[in-house]
């Protein structure tokens, strides 16, 4: 397999096999771990082992002077008055529906009758 390598480990110092397996933060890959098949020591490999080191690669390359600024795509609060902020907005899996027309709408729909929803 391509995911199997035979080395010396370091904690039980025999030639063994290492098993290399994926490590993930929810559904995100972060990096591989080295497992060996004989006594069961782990070390990070990879991504996973830069990160325990404490290095973040994208700080290495940039500066916070050479980052550009977030974007602000909304000056105010233009986007207050959108149905999914009415009261009368509803949503389930399968439609967003705005009950006082009794109508299917999108979430960025907009119209006079907005209503702000209770606290």
């Amino acid at each position: 397999c391509e995911n199997m390598m035979q080395e010396i480990c370091p904690a039980c110092q025999a030639k063994v096999l290492f098993v290399t397996e994926p490590v993930y933060e929810g559904f995100s890959k972060v990096g591989d771990l080295r497992r060996c098949t004989a006594c069961g020591y782990q070390e990070p490999h990879g991504a996973l082992a830069a990160k325990a080191e404490g290095s973040d690669a994208f700080s290495a390359l940039f500066s916070k002077d050479e980052l550009p600024e977030k974007p602000k795509v909304f000056l105010g609060d233009e986007n207050a008055c959108f149905c999914r902020y009415c009261s009368h907005y509803v949503v389930n899996p399968f439609r967003q529906r705005c009950m006082l027309h009794e109508r299917d709408v999108d979430a960025t729909d907009t119209c006079e009758q907005f209503a702000q929803p209770d606290p």
